[in-house]
């Protein structure tokens, strides 16, 4: 069944009025409580141009509300799953900008887009996602502003914060977020966050295995490829089997980032620095199954 077929399919057993879902109207009134007496007044970036701040701070609760309503289809969950192509198992999970701004005011330029997970029954998984995403962006923010403030040598800074959703499992639905700031420090962080399909719930790394031995089995593998990559090509450097053994790898984290591919196969994700030079960027390894083959619940 095509695409198509499953949306006339699903539009026979509409009803004839649409109610908005209690998720999204929930995340409209948390989002109304929220607001300040007085946001004009308690909106501060450093120095920045506090009338441009004010706007944007304005813009950005506007945009906020107004992408939830705009962002979801006006069909009920049945045919929201049809148009995703979802088996109607578990919630159906939508990814909206819940806060988007781009300003420039001389070398400084700041472009950021802020996702929201909704899904069609509030699961909590998708609000701490949204929460941890928001709050982290927020951190970034500001410490670009106050950066900025201690500046006294002037040079072109960016930040640039984006996101996209990874339909690569059918267990899982993965969103990624890069947040990205260029200048006289340049550097790259990913974020991956995973949410089970059937259940809604937020799932870590140690979620998939029965007990703690994956930490060893995925750090030895981790090392091995890094080796094999290091000999096959010199350009690419890892902390590994160095003259500062204390400084080289030497585990994953219990719950480090990952995601599946397209194949399937578990990709552990590490942020710059930390288990290679700045240039090699961020890194990712992509895990056999024989490798998990026992370990996995």
């Amino acid at each position: 069944m095509t695409n198509d077929d499953r949306i006339r399919e699903a539009a026979k057993h509409e009803k004839a009025g649409f109610t908005l879902p209690e998720a999204v109207h929930q995340s409209v009134e948390e989002t109304l409580r929220s607001l300040p007496d007085h946001p004009q007044e308690e909106v501060s970036m450093s120095n920045i141009n506090k009338r441009t701040a004010r706007a944007r701070w304005i813009s950005g609760v506007a945009a906020a509300i107004l992408a939830i309503f705009i962002c979801l289809p006006n069909v009920n969950a049945t045919t929201a799953r049809a148009l995703s192509g979802i088996p109607v198992l578990g919630p159906v999970f939508r990814v909206v900008t819940f806060r988007e701004f781009s300003e420039t005011s001389g070398d400084e330029s700041v472009d950021i887009k802020v996702p929201s997970v909704e899904t069609d029954n509030g699961a909590e998984g998708a609000k701490e996602v949204s929460r941890e995403v928001d709050a982290l962006t927020q951190k970034v923010l500001d410490e670009f502003y106050q950066e900025t403030d201690r500046m006294t040598d002037g040079g072109k800074r960016s930040l640039d914060v984006d996101y996209e959703v990874l339909n690569l499992s059918d267990k899982y639905f993965t969103l990624k977020v890069t947040w990205t700031e260029t200048g006289a420090d340049t550097g790259t962080m990913e974020r991956y966050y995973n949410l089970d399909r059937k259940t809604g719930k937020r799932v870590e790394l140690s979620d998939l295995f029965k007990d703690d031995r994956y930490i060893a089995v995925l750090s030895d593998y981790v090392k091995e490829e890094m080796r094999a990559q290091m000999k096959a090509d010199d350009s690419v450097i890892y902390f590994v089997d160095t003259d500062l053994p204390d400084e080289d790898f030497q585990e994953i984290d219990p719950d480090q980032d990952f995601f599946f591919d397209a194949d399937g196969r578990l990709n552990l994700c590490f942020a710059q620095y930390t288990v290679a030079p700045g240039f090699m960027g961020t890194v990712t390894f992509a895990i056999p199954d024989s490798v998990t083959q026992g370990l996995r619940k």
